[in-house]
């Protein structure tokens, strides 16, 4: 596989679909991260530029590979996380360890639609 995709990643040499990932594993408490995603698949913009594409929330991310599935068709996904504030967070967005950090709504106020708890 390669970090810029490109349509043959979506092949394993056997045939069959890729399922990829380079997306981290999500923390368990929603209340901490928002995630957003990328998914690669046949109709997607190749190499680098398909990472200026708009991320998707987790629900839309999670539809798309569910649909690419059952279609058979191979992707790759990509994931990003940011701390979330507000209440349940136990982030304190003034401390030094998050100067350079996009924080997000708090999960309570995140319009997103609900998937398997997360937003």
């Amino acid at each position: 596989m390669n970090c810029n995709p490109q349509y043959t990643d979506l092949i394993n040499e056997d045939g069959s679909p890729c399922f990829g990932s380079y997306a981290t594993r999500m923390h368990p408490n929603p209340l901490f991260y928002k995630y957003k995603w990328r998914v690669f698949h046949s109709e997607s913009v190749c190499g680098k530029a398909f990472f200026d594409q708009p991320l998707l929330s987790t629900a839309d991310a999670m539809e798309l590979m569910s649909q690419l599935k059952q279609q058979g068709n191979g992707y790759l996904i990509y994931n990003a996380h940011y701390p979330r504030s507000g209440q349940g967070c136990p982030f304190d967005p003034e401390h030094h360890r998050w100067k350079d950090s996009t924080f997000e709504v708090s999960f309570f106020d995140d319009t997103d639609p609900l998937w398997n708890g997360f937003k």
